[in-house]
């Protein structure tokens, strides 16, 4: 069977696209991608089955009765799914014209069009909006001409409509009334995927709703087989309830998702006009007429929303749009945080690259004397992309680092520096070049200095690329960018951030480096700097060296297999030394003045020693990894 399947990319739709494919039928798919709510979001949902050979996508508008016409002139079309239409009852209120053009017009052209190639089945998605003040449990034959808001009225309209062409042009339509539908894939504005996030993420979620208001709800494949159902068996034209006959009220709803999440959820509740105290389905008639039995509960259809949402969240692509993570380490930036923070929200406005992403920031006060944590408090409250860690004290860059890193989500991760040394227009290549597939994007500062300080900076970085192995020319710049899996495997202690590049090489990370203009600060110095630097670097090069030699290969290069080999030498060159001593005494020569023999013996006891050394530091380091489940490798991909 061909199905047409409009609104294919929402949340309903993209789930009945993919569940009529997986039964073998020929899917056509119809969405205008607008902006009731992000686009790319409704992108994502079509991306597991877009290159499906049995599905087509058709990006029209209901709206435009010519295009409609050419696709039906183009398709043989053996029954209509009629899913897209603009919902949300409050929403509807403040806009009535945009929800009555597209709902009812939309809805006018494709019956016409229906009637005109002599389609055999329409199928139409109602609401549960449209009873009203009626008392439950709400029964198909129940008056519904109160509805309490204009998108409900638009339905209403579109189900008078519907019979009229049923009655007159001899359609078979059948409406379905759904009632808070629950799944993966839930629109981002509706109740649950908010109370979960709120769960998550710890937001204070407002209740638009009555204390006392409960909830009809069902879940997405119980709505699927339904109209599965109504495919296979068309009627001239009847209403259906497809609802779960279980009303759950707002108390409920909330102990079910911190019982899932097990989290606390923060909430403020507010009255507002138009929203029905209370809904229920009774299903009877569908029970009857359609095999319609819902059997999931409450506590399944959160918990299964709440996993597919958890995958989401690991990946980085929350509700399917990938997320970068931007981290800004902060120590008494108080003159610069804010200006950093609105370039940032600034430049994934403007950016034709980034605006494609979700995005979080991440400001980690690393101890501020000043009214850094207060600025980053307000501009929180202002926009949920932004995101405070406070430390209790100043702990270093490294820390501020680990902290950002540790609080992240996003599939890529980039570091800013709150001074914008580095003009943020750089972010848009970070992520192109991320998305190419580099695991590790650094920049180089061009023309940070001159005379004495540029000649000590690459002097320095010619010893560290000795020491790794890999040929960076600015390592301590401040914008850097990662992918996830390194983010999850970097541990930072001291002063490690100096030498991410270099540690990184452990893990044989695809790096790159590119060029980009520098900006001094306009207000303040680093914090991040001192006098003491120099003999720090030099010091902490002696330990890098050491822990890459080690880290590279743990299992190959084993503290058993280095100290056991240095003490098996020294041990011979003092064996070797007690046996010419030995010689000596049985030609009749004195050798107890001799300094050989302590040297000897000596030499035999250090290795020794070394030998016991090397069999402990293999017993620490299989205790390290084995009681950490630290992994000696990272994992770029899995299929």
């Amino acid at each position: 069977m061909k199905v047409l399947v409009t609104g294919c990319a929402g949340f309903i739709g993209s789930n009945l696209a993919e569940y009529l494919l997986a039964q073998g039928h020929e899917v056509l798919g119809l969405d205008n991608f607008n902006n009731y709510y992000d686009p790319k979001v409704k992108e994502f949902n079509i991306s597991d089955f877009k290159d499906h050979p049995k599905f087509t996508l058709y990006r029209t508008d209901l709206t435009n009765r010519e295009e409609l016409k050419q696709l039906f002139d183009r398709e043989s079309v053996d029954a209509i799914v009629h899913l897209a239409a603009w919902a949300g009852l409050t929403q509807s209120n403040e806009d009535p014209n945009t929800w009555v053009f597209n709902n009812i017009d939309g809805t006018s052209n494709l019956a016409e069009v229906a009637v005109s190639h002599q389609v055999a089945n329409f199928i139409f998605a109602s609401t549960s909006s449209v009873y009203g003040t009626n008392p439950v449990p709400y029964k198909e034959n129940m008056t519904t001409d109160g509805p309490l808001g204009i998108y409900p009225a638009t339905k209403k309209a579109d189900e008078v409509l519907l019979h009229a062409y049923s009655s007159c042009f001899e359609l078979n339509v059948s409406i379905l009334r759904f009632f808070n539908p629950i799944g993966p894939r839930l629109r981002p504005d509706m109740a649950i995927p908010k109370l979960i996030r709120a769960a998550e993420y710890g937001y204070t979620f407002t209740l638009y709703q009555g204390t006392g208001s409960s909830r009809d709800y069902t879940y997405i494949v119980n709505m699927m087989e339904a109209i599965s159902h109504l495919l296979a068996h068309p009627y001239r034209y009847e209403v259906f309830n497809i609802g779960n006959a279980k009303p759950v009220t707002l108390q409920e709803l909330l102990e079910c998702v911190e019982k899932v999440t097990g989290k606390k959820i923060n909430t403020v509740r507010k009255d507002r006009p138009g929203q029905m105290q209370i809904t229920c389905a009774d299903t009877g008639k569908a029970k009857r007429m359609i095999g319609y039995n819902p059997s999931t509960t409450l506590n399944e259809m959160v918990a299964n929303y709440y996993d597919w949402f958890m995958v989401q969240k690991r990946r980085g692509s929350m509700d399917g749009v990938k997320k970068i993570s931007l981290v800004i380490p902060c120590y008494n930036e108080e003159k610069n945080i804010t200006r950093t923070l609105d370039g940032i929200l600034e430049v994934f406005k403007s950016s034709s690259i980034l605006a494609k992403y979700d995005f979080e920031v991440i400001a980690v006060d690393d101890g501020s004397k000043d009214a850094t944590w207060a600025q980053i408090v307000e501009y929180a409250k202002k926009d949920n992309h932004i995101h405070g860690v406070r430390l209790m004290g100043n702990f270093g860059q490294s820390c501020g680092y680990q902290a950002g890193f540790d609080a992240s989500t996003g599939e890529y991760v980039i570091t800013v520096s709150a001074d914008l040394e580095i003009p943020l227009e750089n972010l848009s290549k970070v992520v192109e070049l991320l998305e190419q597939g580099y695991d590790f994007v650094n920049t180089n500062r061009k023309n940070r200095w001159g005379g004495e300080k540029k000649a000590k900076s690459g002097m320095a970085n010619k010893i560290i690329s000795r020491v790794s192995g890999i040929s960076m020319q600015d390592r301590g710049s401040g914008m850097k960018g990662f992918n996830r899996v390194l983010v999850d495997n970097l541990k930072f202690y001291g002063d490690m951030h100096r030498f991410i590049p270099d540690y990184l090489t452990i893990y044989r990370a695809k790096m790159i480096e590119f060029d980009v203009e520098f900006k001094d600060r306009d207000f303040g110095v680093s914090a991040y700097k001192g006098s003491k630097r120099t003999i720090q670097v030099l010091l902490d090069i002696v330990t890098l060296a050491f822990m890459l030699k080690f880290a590279r290969k743990p299992f190959t290069m084993m503290p058993g297999r280095f100290f056991g080999f240095t003490g098996a030498v020294i041990t011979g060159i003092g064996s070797l030394g007690i046996v010419y001593l030995i010689l000596l005494k049985m030609l009749g020569h004195s050798i107890g003045d001799r300094p050989l023999l302590i040297a000897s013996v000596l030499l035999i006891v250090v290795g020794v020693q070394l030998v016991m050394t090397g069999l402990l530091g293999e017993l620490m380091m299989r205790t390290y990894f084995e009681s950490s489940g630290r992994k000696t490798y990272a994992v770029r991909q899995t299929i």
